[in-house]
């Protein structure tokens, strides 16, 4: 849950404007978000509770109800944005020429539920547990959260957590009357567990509407130092279909044995040669165009890293 405070502090920082009487200290920060953690977290627990499997409409749009809700009353206009039949709720607060444009891409579906394998009632009603996965009432949660309890529910984490952050930080803004040194723009996909299908389209089809100086995407996981942080950039996927043809039927060892090729033990050879063992690519011009200086070698040096508790 310390974790959760820590997004929320980041949000702030990043939205709030350098002007002077505007700027939050730290220690501001830090009370603001104290202040505001209990009643956030009745509220996520609030948001936890609506099903979100993007396979299911009904589930989209109790969610996208509850977004549409939300943004409402933190002063943003909403749209709902359709591609392919499938809805995306858009939302925007700012219109001001003169400042930068920031735009969140927020997923709020979460992967399908396999409910006998939580340990608790339904994973869509939030328990909370201590260290040693006791239940803990939320009726006697006291005023300061020990910080070695933690929340179960689908999507907790991933990611309507990241999510209820955002939230919880534009809510703390607005209470204290807060410019964002941004218009703010957010775009909510409710299937991107199912690889967000349709908003490719959605992006070409509302290139204006959507675009930015900035885009901040709310998902990953967390660094192993609990410190919250900026990745700046992504990976992305790429992928490949590889057939390996051999015999149409089995064939017997002893009598084709080393004449006739085995398919397995093709396509092996082929994937070991990809890839060296400490994990660099060998595939000829895969790293073309890719260069990364000292001072960016400097800078991932001084991630913190515990390769102990990494490997554990």
């Amino acid at each position: 849950m310390d974790s959760l405070k820590g997004i929320v502090i980041l949000f702030v920082v990043l939205l709030t404007t350098p002007i002077l009487g505007q700027r939050l200290t730290k220690e501001q920060i830090k009370k603001q978000t104290a202040s505001h953690f209990n009643e956030s977290l009745l509220k996520f627990r609030e948001f936890l509770a609506i099903p979100n499997d993007g396979h299911y409409p009904e589930q989209i749009e109790a969610n996208l109800a509850w977004c549409t809700s939300t943004f409402n009353s933190l002063g943003f206009e909403t749209k709902v944005l359709t591609s392919d039949e499938v809805p995306h709720l858009f939302a925007q607060k700012g219109t001001n020429t003169s400042k930068k444009s920031v735009l969140f891409y927020m997923q709020i579906d979460g992967q399908p539920v396999d409910r006998p394998a939580w340990n608790q009632p339904d994973p869509f009603e939030a328990m909370i547990k201590d260290k040693n996965e006791r239940p803990v009432d939320w009726i006697n949660l006291a005023p300061i959260i020990n910080p070695d309890f933690k929340l179960f529910a689908r999507s907790a984490s991933d990611s309507k957590g990241p999510a209820m952050c955002l939230i919880t930080a534009l809510q703390i803004m607005q209470e204290l009357k807060l410019d964002a040194d941004y218009n703010i723009k957010i775009i909510m996909d409710f299937q991107e567990e199912m690889g967000s299908p349709t908003i490719g389209k959605l992006v070409q089809e509302n290139r204006e509407l959507l675009s930015a100086e900035r885009l901040l995407i709310l998902d990953g996981t967390r660094h192993i130092s609990n410190i919250p942080t900026l990745n700046y950039g992504a990976r992305g996927i790429a992928t490949i279909t590889l057939t390996v043809f051999g015999a149409k039927e089995n064939l017997h060892s002893g009598q084709y044995g080393n004449y006739a090729p085995n398919p397995a033990f093709t396509l092996s050879r082929l994937l070991a040669s990809m890839k060296a063992p400490d994990g660099k690519v060998l595939i000829k011009g895969f790293y073309d165009g890719i260069i990364i200086s000292e001072v960016d070698k400097q800078a991932f040096a001084l991630i913190p890293e515990d390769l102990p508790e990494l490997n554990k």
